[in-house]
């Protein structure tokens, strides 16, 4: 984009003018679930990015494997992350999600955490 400048009646100068980068905002939220029961939670949301090619993967935090996440928007625009689950154990665990745009893990769009606060 250039930005055009009038000086009196025979000058144009132009410049260009830089947009700034859109930077998702993400939010994580705190769970409090009980241990050896299944569940599927939000663990996160994003503002400020359409869903289109993203994808996400949820490390719970517990050693077990990574899993991905299902992303659904609502009519703000607001995109929320949820995954499911099953702590065998109560303690504190830290939730990592990780969301990219492309098939293959492509570029990093965002990375949070969230906090599993979980019951015996």
């Amino acid at each position: 984009m250039s930005a055009v400048l009038m000086v009196g009646a025979s000058s144009v100068a132009t410049s260009a003018v830089t947009q700034p980068a859109v930077v998702p905002t993400a939010t994580g939220v705190t769970l409090n679930v009980q241990a050896g029961q299944p569940f599927t939670e939000q663990v996160g949301t994003l503002t400020g990015i359409s869903k289109r090619g993203l994808h996400a993967n949820v490390n719970w935090g517990d050693g077990t494997t990574v899993v991905r996440g299902f992303i659904s928007v609502d009519r703000s625009g607001t995109l929320h992350i949820s995954a499911s689950h099953d702590y065998m154990r109560g303690g504190t665990f830290a939730i990592t999600v990780k969301v990219w745009r492309g098939e293959r893990r492509g570029a990093l769009v965002a990375q949070f955490q969230s906090l599993s606060l979980i019951h015996i």
